[in-house]
């Protein structure tokens, strides 16, 4: 007997109620008992099934499904696919920044869905802050249980560079730029540096060297091709050592007045350079200020030493007033027109701080008024002065006065005949007085020795009451 082959259909199909779940169903029609077996996304068996019947429990996906009757018989295969509910949207990931940064940074990833985010770090916030390398993504899932999955955010976390200061090369010279800075660390970039100079080298592999450096402070850092900055160091260059500062000393005084002057020297032989541009041992000073000297030795090297001061005082403006001309038998005169006041008058007829016509002679004398300051300092101012012998009605030469012998050989007697006389004065031809006698006051013939004086023609004055008489007498030996 030849047994008919079961045939079965699908009839009622039920999606799963939630994504993920077990909860879909496939009915199968049919007739007959036996057994029905599937396969595709899980696999199972019912046994001793009367058709139709419903295999329940599946989850979403594809099935394929034979009846085998009681005879042993094996139905049509039938297929049928469970669909979850629909899926989500997929969910966007945007950064609060660049996703490539340097240790020590972070950036912010942020879900598109403000619930239901189960980030690739297991973390469930809408937001999370990432520090290190990899890629990010967010699974959404909705109330149905269903999810999406975002594509994934690569973050790079570059390392920053440490540098360290290497071998230190000072200066070889005094203001020279021969020192170099070694700098030790890994990785490509920039080396900036700043401080008692500015500087930059670009393209470096580390370890590099800094070259060309004066005596200085500098800070260094290094910028690595990614962009991140490494920790900053701190090195002092020195130049060779200073030598000891030179000292000045004074010939004499550093304070005095102008017109006078001082000389500074340096305690150093050579090397030396003034404040005044000078570059000898010695300088000579003539005006006021503070001055120093700089010795360099021969590494370049110099020192400075401390301030001399020198202080020149200005001289005192003096002035000495216009004095009026005199006869010489004129009264001594105070002398008063030197200024400042204080000083000292000196000069022919010049007696302390009076003027003697009669002891100055005839002509033009020239006084000097000298004037000492507060500070010592000394200027001076003249004047002339005429001395004339006033010859007039009350001067004459004619009178009853006899001067004789003349000419003598240095003896001679003065006679008055009878009229008083009060003075005689004798005078050289350039007019100096050569022999005065004031305390004359006599009617009586007076003998004068003028035996000293050179031979020559000589005036001899004679003042009485009334007249002045000039005589000329010759000394002839």
């Amino acid at each position: 007997m030849v047994n008919a082959l079961p045939v079965i259909a699908v009839g009622t199909v039920v999606n799963p109620t939630t994504c993920g779940t077990s909860t879909g169903s496939i009915q199968i029609t049919g007739s007959g008992t036996g057994t029905i077996n599937w396969s595709g996304t899980s696999t199972g068996t019912l046994n001793s099934v009367t058709l139709p019947t419903t295999i329940n429990s599946l989850a979403a996906g594809s099935y394929s499904v034979t009846f085998t009757n009681a005879s042993g018989c094996v139905s049509n295969m039938v297929s049928q696919g469970l669909n979850d509910p629909t899926p989500p949207s997929t969910p966007t990931v945007s950064a609060g920044g660049p996703a490539t940064f340097c240790s020590g940074g972070n950036v912010v990833l942020t879900s598109s869905s403000a619930t239901g985010n189960t980030w690739s770090t297991g973390e469930t916030t809408q937001s999370i802050t990432v520090s290190a390398s990899g890629s990010y993504a967010v699974t959404f899932t909705n109330v149905s249980g269903c999810s999406a999955t975002s594509l994934a955010t690569v973050v790079t976390v570059n390392p920053t560079p440490v540098i360290s200061v290497g071998t230190v090369t000072n200066p070889t010279t005094c203001g020279t730029s021969t020192g170099v800075i070694a700098l030790n660390g890994s990785g490509s970039g920039t080396v900036d540096w700043s401080g008692s100079a500015v500087g930059s080298m670009n393209g470096v592999t580390l370890p590099a060297s800094i070259t060309g450096l004066a005596a200085g402070s500098y800070t260094i850092v290094f910028n690595s091709s990614a962009g991140c900055v490494s920790n900053s160091l701190t090195q002092v260059l020195t130049d060779p050592t200073p030598p000891a500062a030179p000292t000045i000393s004074a010939s004499g005084a550093t304070t005095f007045c102008q017109g006078d002057n001082v000389v500074l020297t340096s305690s150093s032989a050579t090397g030396n350079t003034w404040s005044n541009g000078e570059t000898t041992q010695s300088t000579t000073v003539l005006i006021s200020g503070n001055y120093t000297v700089t010795f360099t030795d021969v590494s370049g090297c110099s020192a400075t030493s401390a301030q001399t001061l020198v202080t020149v005082n200005a001289l005192p403006t003096v002035t000495f007033g216009t004095l009026t001309d005199m006869c010489d038998y004129n009264a001594a005169i105070s002398l008063t027109q030197g200024s400042p006041a204080g000083g000292v008058y000196s000069g022919n007829g010049v007696s302390g701080a009076f003027f003697d016509p009669a002891l100055s002679g005839l002509g033009v004398s020239t006084l000097t008024y000298d004037y000492t300051d507060a500070n010592g300092c000394s200027a001076s101012a003249t004047s002339d002065v005429l001395v004339d012998d006033c010859l007039s009605l009350n001067e004459t030469t004619v009178s009853n006065i006899s001067v004789f012998p003349n000419p003598t050989t240095g003896i001679i007697t003065i006679d008055p005949n009878g009229t008083e006389i009060s003075a005689i004065a004798v005078y050289d031809y350039a007019g100096k007085l050569v022999y005065q006698d004031k305390k004359t006051s006599s009617v009586e013939p007076k003998m004068i020795d003028l035996s000293n004086l050179a031979e020559g023609v000589y005036n001899v004055r004679v003042t009485t009451e009334s007249s002045v008489v000039n005589t000329p007498v010759v000394i002839n030996r």
